[in-house]
């Protein structure tokens, strides 16, 4: 962990065998041979959930996780709590990988833990990234094909920059769309952002 001033706040040691797949409550998610570790600042690893962790936000996790007849469901939860809801999704809706978030091919959940901006693998069966509200599995179209995405702090709105350059602000809740920056402000070829809603 680094400060902004560039330093070292704290270290710790991860297992070669261990990924680090995202920040939950103050620890960081470690994805083992499909388990789910929190390891804190102290460098002691907890044993989370038996899964694959899909989404993390620093509040909320979105996982899978299978029962004895293997049967998998999306399970939401904190970093207290591993399975604080179920989702109705099957498992096979989203196309569901581990990631950082903000990038185009991995999920991002939002802050609120409602929805997911995912790539979508539904009756289309095109793939493409959409907003998921995972109580109802209804799906927003985004206004892309968009590559970096941020949640604004209530989950309300995602943000997105399109391939096109634009800057468009989606409500995930009435669905109204308005665009921040106009075509040719940004300018992406081969170039990398970080987009951040404060």
């Amino acid at each position: 962990r680094v400060d902004l001033d560039g330093r070292t706040v704290g270290e710790v040691t991860v297992p070669a065998t261990a990924g680090i797949v995202g920040y939950l409550g103050g620890r960081v998610v470690l994805q083992q041979f499909g388990r789910i570790w929190l390891l804190g600042l102290d460098s002691v690893i907890t044993p989370y959930a038996t899964g694959l962790a899909v989404a993390i936000d620093g509040s909320w996790i979105l996982w899978i996780g299978c029962d004895d007849r293997a049967a998998c469901t999306y399970r939401l939860g904190t970093a207290a709590t591993p399975d604080v809801s179920r989702t109705t999704l099957s498992v096979s809706y989203l196309y569901a990988y581990g990631g950082e978030g903000g990038l185009g091919g991995s999920p991002m959940l939002a802050p609120d833990g409602a929805t997911v901006v995912a790539p979508v693998i539904n009756d289309r069966f095109d793939g493409r990234m959409r907003i998921v509200d995972l109580a109802t599995g209804s799906t927003l179209d985004l206004a892309g094909p968009g590559r970096w995405f941020a949640w604004t702090p209530d989950g309300d709105w995602l943000v997105e920059i399109t391939l096109g350059g634009e800057l468009v602000a989606t409500n995930v809740r009435t669905g109204r769309r308005m665009t921040i920056a106009y075509p040719g402000l940004l300018d992406l070829r081969g170039n990398q952002y970080v987009l951040a809603i404060g």
